[in-house]
């Protein structure tokens, strides 16, 4: 530390009355919120009144989750319902807010449920094929201790994967159904069957960055994890020794779980967008007969 430097002092009295006080860290809430302001900066700069709508959405997950989410999970609620049902309010409001109230935000709703169920469902199953117990961190072990058993900690693995995937399926699906729509109305004479495999060409393109997307996000969480596995010291001699390992095993039944699920949504809200998509564009009317 040096002199000018702002940090957090604790102060604790000692046995014989002296009073004790020690440095815990520097502070970081000025460079915390400079950053928070130029975000905000940016995003309206780049999205007007949608990155506005953005920031919006971004301030209400962020009160959902502190509020809502964390509290129950604290008074001994199922972390995995409590995480569904807090991302379907956040689903909504991020959906309505962002993109309005209509067909196409509907249709996308329905097929980022549909989308992370089948991540809930493919979490739970390899999870139990994997015996996950969730005491992977120190920080699962600190919260039993600290929340006097009453959270369940499997149950808080899983509310962390539908969480984590529920970002990156709302941006694929919206991203899916909004091509839809505007090939509809750009090209009102496709067919239902043209409009699907053009969309889904688009589609696939999106789908291969997300899912490396995805995969670099949970690497570069876990690269110092990573790093120690790779100087091959005991008991990470061998590749099987390393994804025995809970802690690489969790994070590659994340990974994992979450990119299919990401697969899966592509062609599911490109097939409920095409369905049910009405095409609003006026054809053009024939030219009048010289006479």
């Amino acid at each position: 530390y040096a002199v000018g430097d702002k940090v957090l002092v604790d102060y604790s009295p000692g046995i014989e009355g002296d009073e004790n006080f020690y440095i815990v860290g520097y502070s970081r809430t000025n460079a915390i919120y400079w950053l928070a302001l130029l975000l905000a900066l940016i995003v309206v700069a780049v999205g007007k009144l949608k990155g506005l709508r953005a920031l919006i959405v971004l301030l209400l997950t962020f009160l959902i989750i502190l509020k809502f989410i964390v509290p129950m999970i604290l008074s001994g609620s199922d972390p995995l319902a409590i995480s569904i049902i807090g991302s379907l309010f956040i689903l909504i409001l991020s959906v309505y807010i962002t993109e309005g109230i209509g067909r196409t935000s509907t249709i996308a709703i329905f097929a980022v449920l549909i989308s992370l169920v089948i991540t809930g469902l493919l979490s739970v199953w390899f999870s139990a094929a994997t015996k996950l117990t969730g005491f992977a961190s120190e920080e699962a072990a600190y919260l039993v201790g600290l929340a006097g058993g009453n959270i369940n900690i499997k149950g808080l693995l899983l509310a962390g994967i539908i969480i984590g995937a529920l970002g990156a399926l709302d941006d694929v699906i919206i991203s899916q159904v909004a091509l839809v729509k505007e090939l509809k109305t750009a090209n009102p004479g496709l067919a239902k069957r043209q409009v699907y495999g053009q969309a889904m060409r688009v589609g696939v393109s999106h789908l291969s960055s997300l899912v490396n997307t995805l995969f670099l996000a949970y690497a570069g969480a876990s690269l110092p994890l990573l790093i120690l596995f790779s100087v091959k010291e005991p008991p990470f001699l061998t590749f099987s020794q390393v994804i025995d390992n809970e802690m690489i095993a969790t994070e590659i039944v994340r990974m994992f779980t979450g990119s299919i699920g990401l697969i899966l949504a592509v062609p599911i809200a490109t097939f409920l967008a095409v369905q049910f998509i009405k095409n609003d564009a006026k054809l053009e009317t024939a030219p009048e007969k010289i006479i």
